[in-house]
């Protein structure tokens, strides 16, 4: 399926003690609101909020160029997001610190994703 929605990839932080995959870069990504509604999720919880990749690094490599994942391992930038329209394959739910995460496998870009850069770390929408 496709869908519709803002990726967001860079550091949580920049305090090894608070965060066990410190000096690693995340993506997740936001679906909108109306493909969110198309997703299962645990009723108690509401709508999807956020997906993971299962394939981060192919997604990482369709989503962000080269010179933004660039900036960010040298330090320039701590986080970079867009808009982008995905094709998926699979779900996946899980519990982890008691919040559901959603997964799914990235297979393509539909067109191009637009760009965003900031010096704010990435927030992390699971536990």
């Amino acid at each position: 399926m496709e869908i519709s929605g803002t990726w967001h990839y860079g550091y949580q932080t920049d305090d090894p003690e608070d965060d066990s995959d410190y000096g690693v870069p995340v993506l997740y990504f936001v679906p909108d609101s109306s493909a969110a509604e198309r997703l299962p999720y645990w009723l108690q919880r509401g709508h999807v909020r956020s997906l993971r990749f299962a394939n981060e690094a192919m997604a990482t490599k369709a989503l962000v160029p080269l010179p933004t994942r660039n900036a960010l391992a040298a330090g320039h930038i701590r986080s970079a997001s867009g808009r982008a329209v995905v094709r998926v394959a699979g779900y996946r739910i899980s519990i982890e610190c008691d919040a559901p995460t959603y997964w799914t496998t990235f297979v393509a870009l539909r067109g191009a994703a637009s760009l965003a850069t900031s010096g704010s770390y990435v927030e992390r929408p699971w536990c």
